[in-house]
Order: C-alpha cells, then sequence, then structure tokens
C-alpha cells in the first residue's frame, strides 16, 4: 500500500496460476462488451446487461464460482478486515445500528462488530472491462460516490502484455487545487492533471483503489497503433447499497 494522496495498494498473483490461466483464456469474448459513456473508451459487460451477462457467468464454471464468492457477505467481511490491517477502516460509518441494538450489546458487555455489520450494508458488482492499446484510455477521475473500494484484477492470457504500449494506472492530482475535491466524481482531461505516480498493469495482479474525495487516477492513451491488443481486467467493485 501507498497511503498518498489517497490508499492504493497492489497484491501480486491473488490467483494460482492454473486459475489464473483458466480465468484469463474463457474472458468474455468483444461483441459481448459495451462501451461505457463518458469515461475515455473503456468497454464494459456488467450485470445491467442483463441476460446475456447471467448467461456467460452461468454457462462458465471458472467465472460462475468467482462471481459467487466475490458477491458473498464473507469475501466483503474478509475484504475490509484485510484493509484494516493496512490502516484502512471502511467499516465505521457504513452501518448505523438502531437503539435497540446499541442497547443489547451494552447490556451483554459485547462491543459492536463494526465489519460484520458493515458487510451487511454493502453489496459487491463483477465487472468485465476491456480497452483498445490502439488509443484506448480511461480519463482522469476518483470513482462513483456510491463505490468503496474497487479491486482491478488484471487478466491477461497467453498472448502476454507489450509494456511498451503503456496502460499503466496513473496516480493523479489536479493542476487547479480548486478540483482536487471531487467525491462526486467529475472528470478532467490528461492535460489538467499531473502524474504523482503509476502502477504497471501485470499478469496476475490486483490493484485495490479506495474512493476518497481526491482519489485522482486515470490510464492515459495506449500507443499500441494499428494493434487489435485488448486490456483486459475484471472489476469487484464494493459499493454502498
Amino acid at each position: 500500500f501507498r497511503y498518498e494522496p489517497f490508499p492504493i495498494g497492489v497484491m501480486s498473483r491473488p490467483f494460482s496460476p492454473a486459475d489464473y490461466a483458466e480465468l484469463a483464456a474463457s474472458f468474455p469474448p468483444r461483441e459481448l462488451f459495451a462501451r461505457e459513456e463518458e469515461t475515455g473508451s473503456r468497454l464494459i459487460f456488467k450485470r445491467r446487461h442483463g441476460r446475456g451477462y447471467r448467461s456467460f457467468v452461468a454457462s462458465r464454471p471458472e467465472w460462475r464460482e468467482l462471481r459467487r464468492w466475490v458477491e458473498s457477505e464473507a469475501f466483503i467481511r474478509q475484504t475490509l478486515e484485510a484493509l484494516a490491517t493496512h490502516h484502512i477502516e471502511l467499516s465505521r460509518g457504513v452501518a448505523v445500528p438502531t437503539l435497540g441494538a446499541r442497547l443489547r450489546r451494552r447490556l451483554s458487555g459485547r462491543a459492536l462488530d463494526d465489519v460484520r455489520a458493515a458487510a451487511r450494508h454493502l453489496r459487491v458488482e463483477m465487472v468485465f472491462c476491456r480497452m483498445p492499446v490502439d488509443g484506448g484510455c480511461l480519463l482522469p477521475h476518483t470513482d462513483d460516490p456510491a463505490k468503496l473500494v474497487n479491486l482491478a484484477f488484471s487478466m491477461i492470457g497467453a498472448e502476454g502484455w507489450d509494456a511498451g504500449v503503456g496502460g499503466d494506472t496513473e496516480l493523479n492530482r489536479p493542476k487547479d487545487v480548486r478540483l482536487i475535491y471531487n467525491l462526486c466524481n467529475r472528470r478532467l482531461g490528461f492535460d489538467d492533471v499531473e502524474a504523482i505516480d503509476s502502477v504497471p498493469f501485470l499478469p496476475n495482479q490486483c490493484l485495490t483503489v479506495v474512493k476518497t474525495h481526491d482519489s485522482w487516477h486515470c490510464i492515459r492513451p495506449m500507443r499500441g497503433r494499428g494493434s487489435p491488443a485488448m486490456r483486459k481486467s475484471v472489476n469487484v467493485n464494493i459499493l454502498r447499497r
């Protein structure tokens, strides 16, 4: 983890090599994706696409099992606990216990389990993402206000990845200090921000971005001119209900 200007973490090898190869090889085909408006040139495939999404996930045991796990309360709870060990406490304030619940806990001498309470008030959405390496990009933004955490898992298949085309996630700061506060996720142009650091796009990696008012990040236009290749990932978003 790094903590400035906002918390962002990198996990190497979240999947076993065999599981990762299976997921990357069965990534959804291009025709199932739709362009996400106002974000740059990202293509997404998610639950709101209805029957096509449900059908694809149900027909692939590896994706069906992954979705079942990440959408479980146990996954949310374990993610919050893992973040807390890195001094990122997100559970407080997510769920407000009723007066009766507080009294019962107080009378029984037990402290409130903030993480378990929070997990019941959160949900997870698994989103497939693609970006063309020929100019594909993601405009500077801070993530949707409903989002608590975004875990972005790279999906690089047997074709590999050419780091020379770009595709890194860049941490940003607006050049105009009046624009730093951005809880509502307004987007800026690439010329409006400066780069603070970047995280390379690598195989079998999880990039964890914690949503804050200044969690500015982007993906600059990639430089794979004429290439049909795609930057693929699966985003596991933990959201408020």
